[in-house]
């Protein structure tokens, strides 16, 4: 069996791998040290980031973070439990809700944003470098061995079945 790919290929992937992995760890850690789930740290970022003065609603919360609806919002009721959010009736719609991070869920994700971040600068340059080598095997790879030009279903219907007629 011969792939195509050499030592070096998997190599940069892995380490690419491995070095994400360790990063994504590290903020898990951190965000587990601060009593929050990751899943929890990752909806209080995505609300943090929304401009001020626009709220984000369960939808754009799915769209964003590529949850489904039902994990978002259990995630969105406990933060509101906890009075990490706010959720306020839309008043020109009433089927929706505004999404608001409190004063009280700042100050929670602040100083541990903080923190993942120092974390990232110190990983940062290694992850960088990672990356650059995995995409530059990758890279390589695919100008050794283009895939293959992608061919249209009309070309291979003679094949099910037969010729056409003439």
């Amino acid at each position: 069996m011969n792939d195509d790919l050499g030592l070096p290929d998997y190599t940069a992937l892995a380490v690419f791998h491995e070095q994400l992995q360790r990063t994504i760890d590290a903020t898990t850690a951190k965000t587990r040290q601060a009593g929050l789930q990751p899943l929890t740290f990752q909806l209080l970022l995505a609300l943090r980031r929304q401009p001020a003065g626009i709220p984000a609603t369960i939808g754009e919360l799915v769209t964003t973070l590529q949850w489904n609806r039902a994990e978002v919002t259990e995630l969105v009721d406990d933060l509101v439990r906890r009075g990490f959010v706010e959720r306020m009736r839309d008043r020109s719609d009433r089927r929706r809700f505004h999404i608001f991070l409190t004063p009280a869920g700042q100050q929670w994700l602040t100083p541990l944003a903080k923190d993942v971040l120092r974390g990232l600068s110190a990983s940062g340059p290694e992850l960088l470098r990672s990356v650059r080598v995995a995409v530059s095997h990758a890279a390589a790879t695919v100008a050794r061995h283009p895939p293959p030009a992608r061919a249209d279903v009309s070309d291979f219907a003679w094949r099910a079945v037969g010729s056409a007629p003439v």
